[in-house]
């Protein structure tokens, strides 16, 4: 058990003195934006019937947890 423990410990430790000795880059490259070549809309139709259908689901919940028969 002890072994094991400590073979897994000194992986540990290996993986930590490398990642505390490897240095991070401080500058990053970023591109250029461009325009779109397409311009993007939503969907209008579908947040449309996504709305309703939620509407309708929550109504028909609210209606049977307050009105039970």
């Amino acid at each position: 058990y002890e072994r094991e423990k400590l073979s897994d410990l000194r992986g540990v430790y290996a993986e930590a003195r490398v990642d505390a000795n490897s240095t991070l880059d401080q500058k990053f490259v970023v591109n250029e934006a461009y325009p779109a070549e397409k311009a993007s809309y939503p969907i209008r139709w579908l947040i449309v019937v996504v709305s309703v259908a939620a509407t309708f689901l929550f109504t028909m919940i609210l209606l049977i947890l307050v009105d039970p028969k």
